[in-house]
């Protein structure tokens, strides 16, 4: 049975895979091994009773803050090399 948490994790791997992409670092491919721990590591907790919705929530909040805290602190996040191509500065 697959768990409900897969979106957020492979969004989040993709987004920092895209993110290294654009900081020149073609050939890492860890946040792409990293996702898929995540969602082994998901799908294997989302085997108890009545967890799944819990673990979707986990993953949902993580994929937000990753988005959000970097840029509420000024930081570059995994979003970055998203808006600057929309803003034309790639």
């Amino acid at each position: 049975m697959a768990t409900k948490a897969a979106a957020p994790i492979f969004i989040m791997a993709g987004l920092t895979y895209f993110n290294d992409l654009e900081q020149g670092k073609w050939t890492d491919v860890k946040p792409l091994i990293a996702g898929g721990a995540a969602y082994i590591i998901a799908d294997l907790f989302s085997q108890i009773p009545n967890a799944d919705p819990i673990i979707t929530g986990i993953a949902w909040v993580a994929l937000v803050a990753a988005i959000v805290v970097p840029a509420a602190t000024g930081q570059p996040g995994i979003i970055q090399p998203i808006l600057n191509l929309a803003n034309g500065k790639a």
